[in-house]
């Protein structure tokens, strides 16, 4: 019987040609794509011949001429992107590419967050994106094969560094994981005998209001979208105490001395010569005369 073979451009086949076989005799046919191409069995499957592999047509007892032609296609790969919530890939092509083909990824976290993980095929790349003016892609090269890119986003994490003085509560006093976006209350309390001296917010004096309810003073950072250092100064109130000299009725020469709250001091009272104290006031009521009062 006659065999006739052949096949289209791309690829090779044994026995192209025509060749003559005997009645019953087998005949296997070695198929042999170039790179990048293949070819479609389908249609020799339905007529019942047999394949192995997509790389060998076996002709079994024949027993009629025969004639096959082969046509070879470029192989077409899929590579599928899939971006977790809160996240977007944007890709040059479509899902179907050609054999050594490329795809780049364009992987835009939503705001306030970030890329948690990126896999190719189930393997982390998260080490091997590209960063270029804030752009973040992964470029897929020399495709031979189907592909999955998957990317997950996580909410960004801030740290506010709060410092103080000791003089005071502070709340969140040290170092604070706060979420993209959320907010940080803080709560100052000054200690007995102080009061609020200063907030300074990224080395800046922090200008927004305060709320005061009793001796709790409260305040916000609104929408954290970046490290912060706060800095919050308490400072020890001050008492003035006020001396004034009169000689024989007549207002002679006055001074004040400040200290802080809750600290000593001591005054001394000395005459000029010839003179002697008479009367000492404090706070408007007369004490015995001395040479010295102590606070």
């Amino acid at each position: 019987y006659e065999i006739n073979i052949s096949c289209s451009p791309h690829g090779h086949v044994s026995y192209e040609g025509t060749h003559r076989v005997m009645c019953g005799s087998n005949l296997e046919i070695a198929v042999m794509p170039d790179s990048c191409y293949h070819w479609n069995s389908d249609y020799l499957l339905t007529l019942g011949y047999s394949i192995d592999n997509d790389s060998t047509l076996l002709l079994v007892d024949i027993h009629h001429d025969i004639t096959l032609f082969f046509a070879f296609e470029p192989t077409i790969y899929q590579v599928t992107s899939i971006a977790g919530s809160n996240g977007s890939i944007f890709r040059d092509s479509d899902v179907d590419v050609a054999c050594d083909g490329h795809v780049i990824f364009t992987i835009k976290p939503d705001e306030c967050f970030e890329i948690d993980s990126v896999f190719l095929d189930n393997n982390s790349i998260i080490n091997s994106l590209d960063t270029i003016n804030d752009i973040i892609s992964y470029e897929l090269r020399h495709i031979l094969a189907n592909h999955e890119f998957r990317v997950t986003f996580k909410p960004k994490q801030f740290v506010v560094q709060v410092v103080g003085n000791d003089i005071g509560y502070i709340s969140n006093i040290g170092n604070n994981d706060v979420t993209c976006g959320d907010n940080l209350d803080f709560k100052l309390v000054p200690g007995d005998c102080s009061n609020l001296d200063s907030i300074i917010l990224d080395g800046e004096i922090y200008t927004s209001p305060l709320q005061y309810l009793g001796d709790t003073i409260s305040f916000s950072l609104i929408n954290i979208q970046e490290d912060h250092q706060v800095f919050i100064y308490f400072k020890q109130n001050t008492r003035h105490i006020h001396e004034q000299v009169v000689l024989d009725q007549i207002f002679f020469s006055e001074q004040s001395a400040t200290v802080f709250c809750h600290e000593d001091t001591t005054i001394t009272f000395s005459s000029n010569d010839c003179w002697i104290t008479d009367s000492i006031f404090i706070n408007h009521e007369r004490i015995t005369p001395s040479t010295s009062y102590h606070f």
